[in-house]
């Protein structure tokens, strides 16, 4: 699906929710980095895709979701999103110069606890984690391969 497409998304629900009437697992994986100038629109463009994407996505697929006897959620995160880690001049990523996507990975951190206590208020337990899957090579920012050499991984459950 497009997560920058309410058609797409509601597409996806539907189909999803006429074969299946429930979800037991929502991982939340599209990610981008943009090349856009002004910062603006790489702030539009990151947030777009990366946070908007995952805040819609979850919320339409919310109540398929509750209908599930353990439901789970993964937002796939990075740790460039981490406001305290941002700080600490001694960490490999310290001048990585990707700005609009660590404001969308710190906003996408903040989409998971909300979701899990938008989900007990309704009674609901989800386990729900936001995942680093650490370095990847990718084509995250449209140039590049796709091939996936994660070095660590790190899950925090909340």
């Amino acid at each position: 699906m497009d997560v920058s497409s309410q058609s797409s998304i509601e597409t996806a629900f539907e189909s999803h929710s006429s074969k299946y009437g429930r979800l037991d697992v929502l991982i939340n994986n599209a990610g981008i980095i943009s090349p856009a100038e002004p910062f603006l629109g790489q702030l539009r463009e990151t947030f777009e895709t990366n946070t908007f994407g995952a805040a819609i996505v979850t919320e339409t697929f919310k109540p398929l979701l509750e209908k599930s006897k353990d439901p789970r959620l993964v937002n796939v995160s990075s740790d460039l999103g981490s406001i305290t880690e941002r700080g600490i001049k001694s960490n490999w990523n310290y001048s990585l110069p990707a700005t609009a996507y660590r404001m969308s990975k710190a906003a996408m951190n903040m989409l998971t606890i909300c979701t899990i206590a938008d989900f007990r208020a309704k009674g609901v337990e989800i386990k729900a984690w936001a995942f680093n899957p650490g370095y990847c090579v990718t084509n995250l920012s449209g140039v590049g391969v796709t091939l996936c050499s994660v070095s660590r991984m790190s899950a925090k459950g909340i």
